[in-house]
């Protein structure tokens, strides 16, 4: 396991497929209802700065950045890959089942805010042209 420094504090990942981190913490993001996001404590407060971020750009205080997913545990992770292997990562180096990754949901408006938010914050997108969709915590993997 790989521990990493960030401005919202260590971040774990590395090593054979792990989701069950003692950082990991849950957010149901509102309205109620909405989805609720599971990361590491550290990318956790990254997301919600990004979300105060993402409010004052658009004229509000905060603004929900609509996801489709986060955190999947290392089974279904298995299960996706063995699915597809061209569509998900394999489980060993999913930052999803780490609690690092997110996908943002493309049908919001203002999605270059949404990445410019994200991005100040220390998220990376992964591959732009392949997968828009996909945001990683303090990595680029």
């Amino acid at each position: 396991m790989t521990d990493t420094k960030t401005p919202y504090g260590v971040i774990h990942s590395g090593g054979t497929c792990k989701d069950d981190y003692p950082n990991m913490r849950l957010y149901d993001q509102p309205p109620p209802g909405g989805s609720p996001v599971k990361l590491q404590g550290p990318a956790m407060r990254a997301f919600k700065a990004a979300e105060v971020r993402y409010g004052k750009r658009t004229g509000r205080m905060w603004r929900a950045i609509p996801l489709t997913g986060s955190w999947r545990s290392c089974s279904l992770q298995t299960q996706l890959y063995r699915s597809n292997t061209t569509r998900y990562a394999n489980p060993d180096g999913s930052l999803h089942c780490r609690g690092l990754a997110i996908d943002v949901s493309t049908a919001s408006p203002n999605q270059a805010i949404i990445v410019a938010c994200l991005k100040a914050e220390g998220w990376h997108r992964f591959s732009p042209d392949r997968e828009p969709w996909h945001h990683s915590f303090f990595r680029t993997g």
